[in-house]
């Protein structure tokens, strides 16, 4: 499914990832977000939710949500292709989420993010 997510004073079209495959999927073995500007996780529980540049070929910033609120961002995150499961670096967040949003390398620098900012979603 699809949904528009205002941040950082911007209106970005997401791909959502709800279900676990798509969540462990990702951006992996994509050249590139095509016609999406990012991709929203949505995860079945509150938690703390790490992430991994798994099979990835382009930077992304990650930002961690919970519900409308940013906690947490890793910026320009390097891909890790052809990297072994168990090599791969795992991203943590500071603090529980609900929601991971992952945007194009630079969006938070671009944008001046910050944690505390509010976040809006729309769905399709």
């Amino acid at each position: 499914s699809k949904a528009t997510v205002k941040i950082g004073g911007r209106e970005v079209r997401v791909l959502v990832a709800d279900t676990y495959n798509h969540r462990l999927k990702g951006w992996s073995d994509r050249k590139d977000m095509g016609k999406y500007g990012g991709m929203l996780f949505v995860f079945p529980d509150r938690g703390q939710h790490a992430m991994v540049m798994r099979d990835m070929h382009f930077r992304l910033d990650i930002i961690w949500l919970d519900g409308n609120k940013v906690v947490d961002i890793a910026p320009n995150l390097l891909p890790e292709p052809g990297v072994a499961e168990e090599e791969l670096t795992i991203y943590p967040a500071r603090a529980a989420s609900t929601l991971v949003l992952e945007l194009p390398a630079g969006f938070k620098d671009q944008t001046g993010l910050k944690i505390g900012d509010k976040v809006t979603i729309i769905t399709d």
